[in-house]
């Protein structure tokens, strides 16, 4: 058996493979969405754009780390595994989307059958539970998106925000949905108000992307989930939410 130094060890190799992994798909990432010479409409991603589609090296070591502390804490090998695929595929919708304005629907589709085929296959139990996650969240936010568009006039969310966040309760369940709302939307709050008013930009006018919040609070409730399993006082009252 590992001690918990082998678990951490374990979780860092689990981490660099998976950054590799997600290195490599973002890559690919141009060939799958560059513009038709035919075609009428232009790309929304620039082609010149596609050079900083590498992960920064901060995303990195916070991608390695959390999947280091989930180890240690978990010392499951299925778990390894599917924290490793969460973390690794939150990272690449998060960064993809601060820099694009984009989400790569096919990252976000291919994980989901990962993580239901890892359901399947290691907690069949819990399949069904992980599935209404997924649902809910997907088809809270679409409508919560719908009610905002038909009061404001305006598109409030994108697109692929609420498959973002649909995936994340394949995670954390349909429990999970409501305190990765609240941290997306207080992150959101702070991190995008401050930079907003570090760039000096209008903030009803100017478009900030939500999924990158929506993964941080993905990740945030994963932790606190582990932490009431762990019945560590830090924070757990937030998953009373």
């Amino acid at each position: 058996m590992f001690t918990e130094f082998g678990w951490v060890g374990a979780g860092i190799t689990a981490g660099i493979t998976a950054t590799l992994a997600l290195q490599w798909w973002l890559r690919r990432i141009p060939a799958a969405v560059a513009p038709d010479p035919g075609a009428s409409e232009p790309s929304p991603v620039g082609t010149d754009e596609f050079l900083d589609a590498r992960l920064p090296k901060p995303v990195i070591l916070a991608l390695i780390a959390t999947t280091a502390i989930l180890a240690m804490l978990r010392q499951d090998y299925a778990l390894l595994l599917s924290d490793s695929l969460l973390l690794a595929a939150l990272s690449g919708i998060a960064w993809w989307d601060w820099q694009h304005l984009t989400i790569d629907i096919r990252l976000v589709a291919l994980t989901a059958l990962l993580q239901l085929g890892w359901a399947v296959l290691f907690v069949p139990a819990s399949t069904v539970e992980l599935l209404l996650g997924g649902v809910f969240g997907a088809g809270g936010l679409y409508w919560l998106g719908m009610l905002y568009a038909a009061v404001r006039g305006i598109e409030g969310l994108g697109e692929g925000d609420p498959a973002v966040l649909g995936l994340i309760g394949l995670w954390v369940g349909w429990q999970g949905l409501l305190t990765t709302v609240l941290i997306a939307a207080l992150s959101g709050l702070l991190i995008g108000g401050f930079v907003l008013f570090c760039t000096r930009q209008p903030l009803l006018q100017t478009r900030i992307p939500f999924a990158p919040f929506l993964c941080l609070g993905g990740v945030g409730t994963v932790l606190l989930q582990q932490a009431c399993l762990c019945k560590s006082p830090w924070l757990v009252f937030l998953h009373t939410f």
